[in-house]
């Protein structure tokens, strides 16, 4: 089976792949997927986690990290 899938992100270009991708599911009467990516580069991700971790801090911490990076990658969605 074939698919065709579009990664978008927002750019200028992505109204053009969206119309190709259209093009190339109609044309090989395929399913399409669009996959919206994020760039790095304009999200990127600035920790500094240097410095001493006590007893028990640790599987908090990892727990609150991990909270912070869903609620920046549902902004990013977002916006």
């Amino acid at each position: 089976m074939t698919h065709v899938i579009a990664c978008i992100d927002g750019s200028a270009s992505a109204p053009a792949v969206c119309d190709y991708a259209a093009w190339a599911s109609l044309s090989l009467e395929a399913p399409l997927t669009f996959l919206h990516v994020l760039d790095q580069r304009q999200y990127p991700v600035t920790t500094d986690l240097s410095g001493n971790i006590g007893l028990g801090s640790r599987e908090h911490l990892l727990d609150e990290l991990a909270s912070l990076d869903e609620q920046r990658g549902k902004l990013a969605l977002e916006q």
